[in-house]
């Protein structure tokens, strides 16, 4: 009886905290926190279109902080068919256009010293001369021209941390009131820093402005 009573405790701790570590795993998971939107530095447009394709991708701006290197700006390089890939200090960011709205994959290197805190995509810049802005969901249909909007959606990744998205800079067309649905940036922030092993995929609504 003693040995069956021993065996028996041993088997609950074990259950306990196998448990324990699945609440933990859970937790560590990769994915995408709660979205946000704030205005931020406004940006007048002459007008929007939904269409759009890797050529209004190419040249737009990324914007990279890590925990400890410099900071990097880079633009998307030239397509190879409707992909474009930005390639930075520490990590290689792929977009592939190929559908209505593109996919972007994120990856680590794996060099070390790079670990990634934020990641901003900013479509409007003065490289290429390339526009394009980020649609939301809601307000539908928002901004004359934009049509149907769709948040940021997860695609699959590896790591412990949450992806915070936030819209920020706000378009507007000139002479018409904001509709707080098309924005020029969009942020990344890690809950944990995104380190080597690590990667990320992500569909966007881009459309393209003028």
């Amino acid at each position: 009886m003693k040995i069956h009573r021993t065996i028996r405790s041993t088997l609950r701790a074990t259950a306990i905290a196998s448990t324990g570590m699945l609440v933990v795993g859970t937790a560590l998971a990769a994915g995408l926190g709660a979205i946000n939107a704030i205005p931020g530095v406004p940006v007048a447009i002459a007008g929007a279109a939904q269409a759009t394709t890797v050529a209004q991708v190419v040249g737009s701006r990324v914007e990279v902080t890590y925990a400890a290197a410099p900071a990097f700006v880079g633009y998307f390089p030239a397509p190879i068919g409707t992909t474009t890939t930005l390639n930075g200090p520490g990590f290689r960011l792929h977009c592939n256009h190929a559908s209505v709205m593109p996919v972007f994959t994120l990856t680590h290197s794996g060099a070390p010293g790079f670990d990634i805190v934020e990641i901003r995509l900013i479509g409007k810049n003065n490289v290429g001369g390339k526009l394009y802005c980020f649609d939301r969901t809601l307000p539908n249909p928002g901004t004359a021209g934009s049509l149907n909007g769709a948040d940021i959606t997860y695609g699959g990744g590896a790591g412990t941390w949450l992806a915070g998205p936030e819209y920020s800079d706000r378009v507007n067309i000139s002479g018409a009131a904001a509709q707080n649905d098309t924005y020029n940036k969009l942020r990344l922030k890690f809950s944990t820093p995104f380190v080597p092993n690590n990667y990320l995929i992500f569909k966007l609504d881009i459309d393209r402005i003028n």
